[in-house]
């Protein structure tokens, strides 16, 4: 179904896919798809892609959009690019200076192969073009060794701080071999190098190791039921990842040891704080992390390391996501939900009362989910984002489990029924829902979708074990049974196929955190 309309009113001045649109700036800064930038993506996400190219051409906001974030990528490349080549001239001056006087004695000593000599001695012989058409050639070969040089000291730059991501993919798999899922069992460690992929093709877990007595980061290669460590050095018990980039190419991960947090990101990049500090929370272009701290909000920017602080702190025990110029969050020993407008610091509450601390925000924006808890039932309720519906919120599903989004943008909601029973559903309104799947029924037996032997209140299901992928297309459990075992599977939705991937030992706590594209290089 093409959710996407193929034009809106011309007065509209918000559209609730530019957000998807600035994502894909790759595929929608041109007039049509490639077929390079199909190459290994799913139908769907082909599709998808199709569908956005298509709104594009009908909607100028989101072409304006586009044309702002492709400037202002091109304006920061161009400032890395000059960084790179200053920091490769500081570091090897001389070095290029010799490569490139070396290849020009190369040029004027090195005799020619036979082979080489007899088509050299053709050329010589072949008629060239009258001078008055060779314009100043001695000008050529300096523009050509100055673009010879560029070439250096651009790689240099580029590989310079390319090391620190290679380095933790490379040693990563080092680890996985002596570290692996130590006591989980049935995840297979490999000595694969990690690879940033095109589709949503791997699962990132944490998990206690009883070999380490740390935690364990993780990214599990579906198709090939690989796994491999992601830090080399990692983790203390007080370590948890904060979340996955919106590209599925990064995480952060967080930790405090008593005096300092640290933010660290697979990419390399390391930032700490003195004092402890709130979760960290990717923009939505992830160009900025925020984290929110007692002396005040930080703004980081990843692209310049430049870091902003605001006067103001929000005294936040959990920072939610960010959207539109908006942050999300809640405070401890209150049930409420608030976001704040970051430029100006101005305060609002969204929700009045929560019976959790995961909230969902809908692909548009402008709608949030969360549950609340009457007579031992999680309802779903909806209301604006804005907070303009906070004294009237929406009742939207009877006692049920978000845990993501369909291709449409319905909610995808599991629900325990009276008979013990696990189902998803897809959730487009109040009054529109249907049964995707009866999970029980793919898995017989299965008692729990949690990690521990109950969820929140005595529930059975724990959205920390169940990762769907965007799109809503295939999905990952770790599902419980009556003889305490515990196997994680992963389905196909489109298909119902279902497929075991391996068998988490007990008492490991493993949670898993969110779908990824990394892949493994040999997977």
């Amino acid at each position: 179904m093409n959710n996407i309309p193929p034009e809106l009113p011309a007065m509209q001045s918000f559209c609730p896919w530019t957000a998807q649109c600035v994502q894909m700036i790759d595929v929608l800064d041109g007039e049509e798809i490639d077929s390079l930038s199909l190459e290994g993506l799913s139908r769907a996400d082909q599709r998808q892609q199709k569908r956005l190219v298509r709104h594009m051409k009908g909607c100028a906001i989101c072409t304006v959009a586009v044309h702002e974030a492709s400037q202002m990528r091109q304006r920061q490349q161009r400032i890395l690019l000059s960084r790179w080549m200053d920091d490769g001239a500081s570091i090897v001056p001389s070095t290029t200076n010799q490569i490139l006087a070396a290849l020009r004695e190369e040029t004027r000593s090195t005799p020619l192969p036979e082979t080489y000599q007899k088509q050299a001695s053709f050329i010589e012989n072949t008629p060239v073009a009258p001078a008055s058409h060779l314009k100043r050639p001695d000008r050529r070969w300096q523009f050509s060794f100055l673009v010879a040089a560029i070439l250096i000291l651009t790689t240099i730059g580029i590989f310079t701080r390319q090391l620190a991501f290679l380095h933790n993919t490379n040693t990563a798999a080092s680890t996985a071999t002596h570290s692996g899922l130590h006591g989980v069992g049935g995840a297979t460690p490999t000595t694969e190098t990690l690879t940033r992929t095109s589709t949503w093709s791997s699962v990132i877990m944490q998990h206690y190791d009883n070999q380490s007595k740390g935690i364990q980061i993780e990214s599990y290669d579906v198709a090939s039921k690989k796994q491999t460590s992601l830090f080399s050095t990692c983790c203390v018990l007080q370590t948890a990842v904060d979340g996955i980039a919106h590209t599925g190419q990064d995480i952060v991960t967080q930790h405090f040891d008593g005096t300092q947090t640290e933010y660290r990101l697979l990419s390399g990049k390391t930032y700490r704080i003195n004092g402890q500090g709130s979760n960290a929370v990717w923009a939505t272009n992830d160009q900025m992390l925020f984290v929110d701290t007692a002396q005040g909000l930080i703004e980081y920017q990843l692209a310049t390391n430049e870091k902003k602080i605001f006067v103001y702190s929000l005294k936040a025990d959990k920072l939610s996501f960010y959207r539109n110029g908006f942050l999300y969050f809640t405070r401890p020993n209150d049930d409420a939900f608030y976001r704040v407008e970051i430029a100006s610091g101005e305060e609002k509450k969204v929700v009045a009362r929560a019976a959790s601390r995961t909230f969902w925000l809908n692909p548009a924006g402008d709608t949030l989910y969360y549950q609340v808890t009457e007579n031992g039932f999680w309802d779903i309720y909806q209301t604006a984002s804005d907070g303009s519906t906070i004294e009237n919120p929406q009742f939207f599903f009877p006692d049920g489990f978000p845990i993501g989004y369909a291709s449409d943008y319905a909610l995808m909601v599991v629900r325990q029924g009276h008979d013990n029973s696990f189902h998803l559903f897809k959730v487009s309104s109040p009054s529109q829902s249907s049964e995707v799947v009866t999970l029980s029924t793919l898995l017989p037996g299965i008692r729990t979708l949690c990690d521990l032997s109950t969820g929140a209140a005595g529930h059975a299901i724990c959205d920390s074990s169940i990762a769907l992928a965007p799109g809503g297309e295939s999905l990952v459990i770790e599902a419980g049974y009556a003889d305490g075992s515990h196997t994680v599977w992963f389905i196909d939705l489109a298909t119902r196929q279902v497929q075991a991937l391996f068998h988490p030992a007990s008492q490991t706590n493993l949670q898993l955190v969110g779908w990824a594209k990394l892949g493994l290089s040999g997977a």
